[in-house]
């Protein structure tokens, strides 16, 4: 069992669908204006999407299916480095920041102003999985 895959087993994520295709991964991966994280492309793989309660801030999160992560991230800022995979719901995207190595997750408040600071939530993906309840 992967580490991914023994922490989906141990939280209380909802998953809304089976895993993402292999064609829809490697679309993602083609249009992706970053390397995307591999822990999240198997999150991906075996999920494809969900929604949780999380221990900390944002509190809430609904994680995004290959398919529109695409359209997602083309909504941040020219060359941000950021790479959305989840939403609060309510102005709050959760994206890797990818100009940091290794890339840390950040809370990024919507819409983006320079004043507004992203908050650093997890180091990693499987950190970030860790705050699933």
């Amino acid at each position: 069992m992967s580490k991914v895959e023994e922490l989906l087993s141990r939280s209380s994520l909802k998953r809304a669908r089976t895993g993402a295709s292999s064609e829809e991964l490697s679309l993602l991966i083609s249009k992706s204006p970053t390397e995307i994280p591999g822990e999240l492309l198997e999150f991906l793989r075996i999920t494809n999407g969900g929604h949780g309660k999380l221990s900390e801030y944002p509190h809430f999160v609904i994680f995004f299916a290959a398919s529109h992560l695409i359209a997602i991230n083309a909504a941040f800022p020219g060359e941000s480095g950021l790479f959305a995979f989840a939403t609060n719901a309510v102005g709050t995207y959760i994206a890797f920041d990818c100009r940091l190595k290794p890339s840390g997750i950040f809370a990024v408040e919507v819409p983006f102003a320079d004043s507004v600071k992203p908050r650093f939530l997890a180091s990693d993906f499987a950190s970030f999985l860790l705050l699933v309840k």
